[in-house]
């Protein structure tokens, strides 16, 4: 479809236009039009354990579609924990070795999950005939109302839970004992991992999800999570209770959104990590997808039916640096919903000092540089703050890199730096990328592959990327070998 005027040019925009809201949880027109991706509708059918995407690949915004689409046949609990869990639990635990921990982990997550799951039978309560079961009600629905969440950290809803199962008891739990400084024993801890498997606690649920089944979300689980051992110790805990429930509690589902980096860096040496395969969904979105995502928001705001492509040539320039203007925005992001909507709002930004409005060529190369800038920013103070021996080794490369505008230009830029290189490796990289492998983007790519060689020597940080190869196009794995030499060398 031609644009609707004779110069061909992009449509001039009404000054309340917008892309939406650059929060999920913040833009009130998410679910009008959240685009339905292949990876979406595969979620809400499957309902796979984890969602693995990287940071700006938009679980948020599926966590709230989510909810939204099974809230008409479940109830669906979300959990959204942003604290840092792990240093509670050394407060719960004291001085305890690493498998005391492990443990506890587990059981605390078991509990808080199990509380919320009791809860919202609970608001659906239905007697039964048989008078112990009703007695066992009764104590059940008392823990209930004596353990309601105090807070978002589950360790603190756990010990709210520990007091009053302590104070009420659950009928198959037994006792639980607490020490000398009123934290519970191992045994304790093993028993309150189990009470899902407890009968009366089990037929309590079960008799409940008969009727309408639960769905438990749990969302904002980044980065932040896995700056200790503990904490990735905590998530992996989070993953094997999610895991556990859904088997042993029928008519309950459970799914854990979290990003990639986290999610590898949790499983690393996990030895189920093999049985975890199936149960995951990758997050990916191609330039098709992100076309389309951006093509129904605009067509909602223009409130007419086009096709993605007559979108864009309604109201995008036809061309951007002699790129066709979908390949200019995608190539000029690392390939996530978040970056694409962010480049589009700083050029409508640009546009809107203009009148009438519309967007031309320059808003967009203005848009790419600063979106560039910022991200780049963005991941320096993250990752300065996890890995402040790398933080140095990358320094002089970000500061290349401000002046580039794609990652494209940025790879050749590191490539003509680069002193060392070895062939072999980059032979066995392909070997292995010749097993199958998806794209990422080569800034993550290059962030990670610093962080293995922290820490460890040449070799073993080498074979521990090759673990992780085929996550990675051909391209990248070469050129992130290339510049894990220059790493290397610039540490030694």
């Amino acid at each position: 479809m031609a644009n609707n005027n004779d110069s061909n040019k992009p449509v001039a925009l009404k000054a309340e236009f917008t892309f939406g809201n650059n929060t999920a949880e913040k833009d009130p027109l998410l679910l009008t039009y959240f685009y339905e991706s292949p990876e979406a509708l595969a979620l809400l059918k499957h309902r796979k354990l984890l969602a693995v995407g990287r940071k700006g690949s938009g679980k948020s915004a599926l966590r709230i579609w989510l909810e939204d689409q099974l809230r008409r046949e479940d109830k669906v609990v979300v959990l959204s924990q942003a604290e840092f869990e792990s240093l509670k639990m050394k407060f719960l635990l004291g001085e305890k070795s690493e498998e005391h921990f492990k443990l506890a982990a587990k059981a605390v997550w078991h509990a808080g999950i199990m509380m919320e799951a009791l809860r919202a039978c609970d608001e659906n309560y239905i007697q039964p005939n048989d008078g112990e079961t009703i007695k066992n009600d009764l104590a059940l629905r008392q823990i209930i109302k004596d353990s309601q969440a105090i807070s978002t950290s589950v360790v603190d809803r756990f010990v709210s839970f520990l007091k009053s199962v302590k104070k009420v008891g659950i009928a198959g739990l037994g006792e639980i004992e607490l020490d000398e400084n009123q934290r519970p024993t191992k045994d304790a801890f093993t028993r309150l991992l189990h009470i899902s498997q407890t009968p009366h606690v089990k037929s309590f649920c079960e008799r409940h999800l008969r009727r309408r089944g639960m769905t438990i979300l749990v969302d904002d689980v980044d980065a932040d999570w896995v700056s200790t051992k503990e904490n990735a110790q905590f998530i992996l805990a989070l993953i094997e209770v999610l895991s556990g429930l859904r088997t042993n509690i029928q008519g309950l589902s459970a799914t854990l959104l979290i990003s990639d980096d986290v999610y590898r860096k949790v499983i690393d040496g996990y030895r189920h990590r093999d049985k975890l395969k199936d149960d995951v969904l990758k997050l990916r979105w191609s330039a098709d997808h992100l076309k389309a995502m951006v093509a129904k928001r605009i067509c909602y705001h223009l409130d007419k039916e086009m096709s993605d492509q007559d979108a864009w040539d309604y109201v995008f320039p036809g061309t951007v640096a002699s790129m066709p203007i979908v390949q200019y925005v995608v190539q000029h992001t690392i390939q996530r919903p978040r970056d694409v909507l962010d480049i589009l709002r700083l050029a409508l930004d640009h546009a809107k000092a203009r009148q009438p409005l519309r967007l031309e060529e320059m808003d967009f190369v203005r848009a790419t540089q600063e979106n560039a800038s910022e991200l780049l920013d963005n991941i320096d103070a993250e990752f300065s703050s996890l890995y402040p021996r790398f933080a140095q080794v990358t320094k002089e490369l970000l500061n290349e890199m401000q002046t580039q505008l794609n990652v494209v230009e940025f790879k050749r830029t590191i490539e003509t730096r680069l002193i060392s290189f070895d062939q072999t490796l980059v032979d066995v990289v392909d070997k292995a990328w010749a097993t199958g492998g998806e794209p990422e983007s080569l800034l993550h790519v290059f962030f990670e592959l610093g962080i293995v060689g922290i820490g460890r020597s040449r070799e073993e940080a080498r074979w521990s990327f090759l673990g992780h190869a085929s996550d990675h196009t051909q391209d990248e794995v070469v050129f992130m070998n290339r510049a894990f030499d220059d790493i290397l060398k610039t540490r030694a």
